[in-house]
Formats: C-alpha cells, sequence, structure tokens
C-alpha cells in the first residue's frame, strides 16, 4: 500500500496477542466448576460469538445460579489471573511501538471485555502506546459491525480513511473498502 496513514487500530486477541487457548481454557475452568462440560466441540460452535449470545443460547450456562454478569465476571477474573507476555504474537506489540515512534497513533477494538483488552495490551507491553483502548461494551454493536472500529478513530481525532485497520478475521466478513464508513484493511494477518 502506497497511501501514508496517520493512525492504526488495532485487533488484539489474535492480532497482537494469541489469546484463544486462553479464553477456551477461562471458559472451560469455570464451567467445569459448575458442573458443565464444555468443550472443544462446543467452542467450535460459539468461537467468535458474544457471551451474551452464548448466554441466551447454552441453558446450562442459566443453571449456574450466576447472573450474566456475575458468570462474565469470574471467567474474566480468571483469564486476567493468567494472562502473560509470552503470549505475545510475533512481531506485532514491536511494531505497535515502532509505529507509535513513526508519529502513527495507535489504538485498539476488541470484542472481549474492556478489563480482558486491557489486561492484553498491557500483558505485551502496549498499553502505553495506545491512545484508545476498546472493548465489545464500548458500542452498541460489535463486530462483524465496523463500529467499534470507527469509534477508535473518532478516539483518535481522525478520519476513517486516515487509519488502517488491522485484524485477523478474514476480510469476507467485514464490510469492503469502498464503503465510506469503512477502514481500509491490508487483509488477515498471519
Amino acid at each position: 500500500m502506497s497511501k501514508d496513514f496517520r493512525g492504526v487500530v488495532w485487533d488484539v486477541d489474535g492480532v497482537l496477542i494469541d489469546s484463544e487457548p486462553l479464553h477456551l481454557s477461562s471458559l472451560m475452568t469455570t464451567c467445569a466448576r459448575y458442573g458443565f462440560d464444555f468443550d472443544a466441540v462446543d467452542n467450535a460452535r460459539w468461537l467468535g460469538k458474544s457471551f451474551i449470545d452464548m448466554w441466551q443460547g447454552i441453558p446450562e450456562l442459566r443453571s449456574f445460579g450466576l447472573t450474566l454478569d456475575e458468570l462474565r465476571d469470574e471467567i474474566v477474573d480468571l483469564y486476567i489471573s493468567r494472562v502473560d507476555g509470552a503470549m505475545a504474537r510475533g512481531p506485532a506489540p514491536e511494531l505497535v511501538a515502532r509505529l507509535a515512534a513513526r508519529d502513527v497513533v495507535p489504538a485498539c477494538a476488541s470484542s472481549s471485555p474492556r478489563r480482558i483488552v486491557e489486561a492484553n495490551v498491557a500483558a505485551v507491553g502496549v498499553a502505553d502506546y495506545l491512545s484508545a483502548v476498546l472493548g465489545r461494551e464500548d458500542v452498541a454493536e460489535g463486530k462483524p459491525a465496523p463500529d467499534l472500529y470507527l469509534l477508535a478513530v473518532e478516539r483518535l481525532g481522525l478520519a476513517p480513511a486516515d487509519c488502517l485497520a488491522v485484524e485477523e478475521t478474514p476480510p469476507r466478513v467485514w464490510p469492503r473498502p469502498r464503503r465510506p464508513a469503512s477502514l481500509p484493511s491490508p487483509g488477515p494477518t498471519p
């Protein structure tokens, strides 16, 4: 790409940090505590869905005697207690720092709860570089809607056309770059 971008909005899970195994482990451990065997087959079915969707679609979760928020907090607390900088994904955290040093303003936008996002960016050492850190609760509609990315760009004080989105999700689920509200993306990261 030949365009000079003024900002970059990073996805976190799968881009800056290899977090999927820890997300699954935290969910499985918490479910097991209440006698429910959430396994890899369940994970494949619900991967990429919001926790609210899981809560509504898996009746066993509602049988634990906890509210949605209590169960989510328990899973998030377990996740945060285990997140580690060794989970950093390749050169991405270093690239955040290098781009920030070149005055390309970075932000992150994730479908995870903001507490997890904050723990992840701290663990991989990029928290101090980010001008905006957004989680799922910051917008009414989560991914694949562009709302998280657009809010991040707004918080950076930039226009979408001046920013690049770095996301590991295959581009087929994202708005096409020709849509005026969309951020350009170089495609999925390896």
